[in-house]
């Protein structure tokens, strides 16, 4: 099962993952459909723009809740 909360080291370009106490029992209710997250995404950029991404979202700009970042 993948880390739920990640946090982006800028310069080097790696991701560190870690669980909070609950993240188990969370993404047993997210996996189930129990929980539709999809509202919360309110941007969505590749990977390779994952930069642009972390500056929105750190800087709170555009209304932004959550980040999705896609792969390929």
């Amino acid at each position: 099962m993948p880390p739920v909360s990640w946090r982006y080291a800028r310069r080097a370009r790696t991701l560190i993952g870690g669980w909070c106490p609950a993240a188990r029992r969370l993404m047993q209710v997210i996996a189930s459909g129990r929980v539709d997250l999809g509202p919360m995404v309110t941007h969505r950029y590749h990977l390779e723009d994952i930069g642009s991404a972390y500056d929105l979202f750190s800087h709170q700009r555009d209304g932004v809740l959550k980040v999705a970042i896609q792969a390929g």
